[in-house]
């Protein structure tokens, strides 16, 4: 009898002690990507934190998109709903695109900034593309997408994009140089046709490449959220990036 309770002491203690192990384990692996993005500079950390919110949010359209070019439609409907075009009343400084968010609407500069790191997050590449009528000052700009090995032209503001002899959607080049089968993805608002008719005067932004994801803390963060879901983002942000976790509410 003695020696049962003992061995049932014995066992109870093993129990407990691969429970404690487990548990340890547990929360090193829930714990690994707060404390590996300690080793990331501030300011990349600062952008991470943002391209999460936006992978965040995009969820949906990575999920219920059967191509590239679906997924990119998709984001840009997404970028729509959260900023929309001001009114002939409403002013919009220059802002961080989380306060553009809050705002609600922007102009086509800052429109283009968001729906580019909207894009990043998703390890979609970018540039802005400014247009001219006359003189050196920009009147609207544009953004170009990289994928399928060649660039993209979508006009966020105006909600459209040409389509290319090949059935995809354009570039600048092929729509300065008439390259282009039919006019557009929807009707062209009339301020708008004014940009692409006759010679187009274009310049090429600086290209937004970098994605937290392609490098292994941001993946590591992909993985989590994968794993864990809500209850991750939510911790993460409530740590690292109170306003994000504010702003993915908004987006949602």
């Amino acid at each position: 009898m003695l020696h049962a309770k003992r061995k049932m002491s014995i066992l109870m203690r093993r129990i407990i002690q691969i429970s404690l192990l487990i548990l340890f384990f547990f929360i090193l692996l829930y714990s690994l990507p707060f404390l590996c993005i300690l080793t990331v500079p501030s300011a990349k950390r600062n952008a991470f934190h943002e391209q999460f919110v936006y992978y965040i949010a995009t969820k949906d359209c990575r999920s219920n998109a059967n191509s590239l070019e679906e997924h990119v439609e998709l984001l840009m409907c997404e970028t729509k709903n959260i900023v929309r075009n001001p009114t002939t009343h409403e002013d919009m400084q220059d802002v961080s695109r989380y306060s553009l968010i809050e705002a609600g609407y922007g102009y086509c500069d800052q429109q283009a900034n968001l729906f580019l790191a909207i894009c990043r997050a998703n390890n979609i590449s970018g540039r802005r593309v400014y247009l001219y009528r006359e003189g050196e000052k920009s009147h609207h700009v544009v953004c170009e997408l990289f994928y399928d090995d060649c660039y993209h032209m979508v006009d966020l503001y105006n909600s459209f994009w040409f389509i290319n002899k090949k059935g995809q959607i354009a570039s600048m080049a092929e729509i300065a140089s008439g390259e282009i089968d039919t006019a557009a993805s929807g009707k062209i608002p009339e301020h708008a046709v004014k940009d692409f008719e006759g010679e187009i005067k274009w310049r090429m932004g600086k290209s937004v490449e970098s994605s937290f994801q392609n490098v292994w803390q941001g993946k590591l963060m992909q993985l989590h959220y994968a794993l864990f879901g809500k209850s991750f983002s939510r911790l993460w942000f409530a740590i690292f990036d109170r306003r994000g976790g504010e702003i993915l509410e908004r987006m949602e």
